[in-house]
């Protein structure tokens, strides 16, 4: 606690709060407002899945679920009053719009700076949005398996989800393994996509010739304005280029390019994880004596048991016993292994050799796109790019100046 004193009359002690307690407080305000939204978004889009766990874990507490919204009054009351009215209504307000402050506000800042997941959200991004409508789809029917493996004790609902679970998990091993023999298609920045991009750009910022070849001072306000524009516009995608490709650069010098796979091997192996717990699952609700204690097991305990299955550690009083339950297990010990040390080698060894010539050939069209839009200012507007640079500060509203506000550098 930090302690000041107040002249005006006397000297008397205010507590101030210290700063580790301030933190604590916005981490755990920020950790309140996420996992709120997530339970509303869950409760009204998926299923009742409060409900559904108490019942299940804890049936002794199910009266809680009916009288939910007492429990949250009186919750509500007593932080009220304990934080007053000022920083109740903070709160109140950071809550209400936590969606619109992490969409503009906490993910750009967390990314401004952060090159290596920019460029690794622009790769996803165009990865998924290149198979937007398959990727939806495949989602859709990833999510009704999930539920209706968690709520549904149908035999026929239960293996249709159990088969597409399972055929997902087989595609998705299916291109991870394709993709560690052949150049990636979505690395950082896709190279046709930015080449496209640039060409597009240089063909649209041709000045008219009127303009061209007449001198600024003798232009009307509506010619004067275009040339301002198309200037600062090219300048832009310039510096962008070059900026972008000395980013691949440094990450490819310090060897980060490694962790874009290792996060697609991690993502990789938590699947595993979560599509064979539910497999399993379900098939102990449609035959229980699959396995060797046939009690009512919940989908934490299968987490459990999958988890220890990919890592080839068995549970001594738990053990598959039918001939699918051996298969599933036995599935799920190859796939393991095959992430651990089959992939992982590929990866490294072979995948890093080709990522290095890729991001090299990307860097190297960005520098040439860049250069060209060098003599196309120098023809278009009959001047160097560091004459180009001063006059475009100069102007009111520039967009140079935000790009180098986000960059924080003159030139890259």
């Amino acid at each position: 606690m930090l302690v000041t004193f107040s002249w005006a009359g006397s000297m008397e002690p205010q507590m101030q709060p210290s700063k580790p307690i301030t933190i604590l407080k916005r981490v755990l305000r920020e950790v309140f407002a996420f996992t709120l939204w997530i339970y509303l978004v869950t409760k009204v889009f998926v299923f009742d899945f409060d409900v559904y766990l108490i019942e299940t874990y804890v049936p002794s507490l199910s009266w809680l679920v009916r009288f939910k919204f007492l429990l949250f009054l009186v919750l509500t009351s007593v932080y009220w009053i304990s934080v007053g009215d000022k920083n109740f209504g903070k709160s109140l307000l950071f809550i209400l719009f936590y969606p619109f402050i992490l969409i503009f506000w906490r993910v750009p800042k967390l990314f401004i700076g952060n090159w290596f997941a920019i460029l690794g959200a622009i790769g996803i991004g165009f990865t998924f949005v290149r198979s937007l409508k398959r990727n939806f789809v495949v989602f859709t029917l990833i999510a009704l398996s999930c539920v209706l493996i968690l709520v549904s004790n149908e035999f026929l609902f239960l293996v249709l989800s159990i088969v597409i679970l399972s055929t997902t998990l087989l595609l998705h091993f299916s291109k991870r393994f394709y993709y560690s023999f052949v150049p990636s298609k979505a690395l950082f920045l896709p190279k046709q996509a930015a080449i496209q991009m640039l060409e597009k750009s240089k063909s649209n910022l041709r000045l008219p010739d009127e303009i061209r070849t007449t001198a600024i001072e003798h232009l009307t306000d509506e010619q004067r304005t275009r040339w301002s524009n198309t200037l600062q516009t090219m300048l832009l995608v310039n510096r962008l280029s070059h900026y972008v490709a000395s980013k691949l650069r440094e990450l490819q010098e310090r060897r980060l390019v490694i962790l874009y796979f290792i996060f697609g091997l991690l993502f990789s192996f938590f699947l595993t994880i979560i599509v064979f717990a539910l497999d399993n699952y379900a098939l102990h609700k449609i035959d229980p004596t699959s396995f060797s204690d046939n009690s009512s097991k919940g989908l934490l305990f299968f987490l459990y048991y999958s988890f220890n299955t990919i890592l080839n550690s068995s549970i001594t009083d738990f053990f598959p016993m039918s001939a699918v339950a051996r298969l599933f297990h036995s599935v799920e010990v190859f796939l393991g292994l095959f992430l651990m040390v089959i992939l992982f080698f590929v990866y490294i060894n072979v995948k890093s050799d080709k990522t290095k010539t890729e991001v090299d050939d990307l860097v190297s069209t960005l520098d040439k796109q860049g250069k060209d839009l060098e003599v196309l200012i120098n023809r278009e507007f009959s001047m160097d790019i560091d004459q180009a640079i001063d006059v475009v500060e100069k102007l009111p509203g520039s967009l140079l100046k935000l790009f180098y506000f986000i960059t924080t550098k003159r030139k890259p």
